[in-house]
Formats: C-alpha cells, structure tokens, sequence
C-alpha cells in the first residue's frame, strides 16, 4: 500500500521483484527495479537523488499508473469481475456435486 500511496503522490520508487507491483513500476516507469541487492539499491538512490528530471518524469508516470491500474473504479471493475467468476464456479461445483450425489444414489 505505501508504495501505491507514493505513487499516486508522484514519488518515484525502488521496488525489488519480490514486490508484486514490480511489473507495473517497470511498465510504467514509475520508479527503478533491483535485485534484493544493496550495492544496487545504493546506486537507484544515488541516481534518483542526482537527477531531478527523472525523478520528475518518473513521479508524473507513477501518477498516471495510479490512475490507470489502481483507481477506485479500475479496481471495482476488477472485483466485480472477481466475484462474478467466483459465483460462476460455485454454480458449476454446485451442479458438479449434484450430479455426485444423484449417482451415487442411483440403483444398480
């Protein structure tokens, strides 16, 4: 959540791939991707701190992906769509397991 919140207040971030976002930062050029690596989260540092248009150009871009991957009514479509799928699989594992129990209950 802090890193989305940066975002949407145009500061550029440093993700590693272990955090989730990393795809989108990297699409979008919101901030700078490293290993889990210090030497490499020194340099991303140094080179947002000496370089003020980048850190400008990459503040504006994680604004724009805010808006386009994590606003309020992207993210309902999302969970709409979510539970939407979700009931239609319980209705199919409701009639798969009607169909069970139907055989098992059938003579033989």
């Amino acid at each position: 959540m802090a890193i989305v919140e940066a975002l949407a207040s145009g500061i550029p971030v440093v993700v590693t791939r272990e955090v989730d976002l990393w795809p989108d930062v990297s699409e979008f050029g919101s901030g700078i991707v490293i290993e889990n690596d210090v030497a490499e989260l020194t340099a991303a540092l140094l080179t947002l701190l000496g370089n003020p248009a980048l850190r400008d150009e990459m503040g504006k871009n994680g604004v724009r992906q805010v808006r386009e991957k994590y606003s309020p009514s992207v993210v309902g479509k999302q969970l709409a769509n979510l539970y939407r799928r979700a009931a239609a699989n319980a209705k199919l594992n409701e009639k798969a397991g009607a169909s069970r129990v139907s055989d098992r209950s059938a003579p033989e």
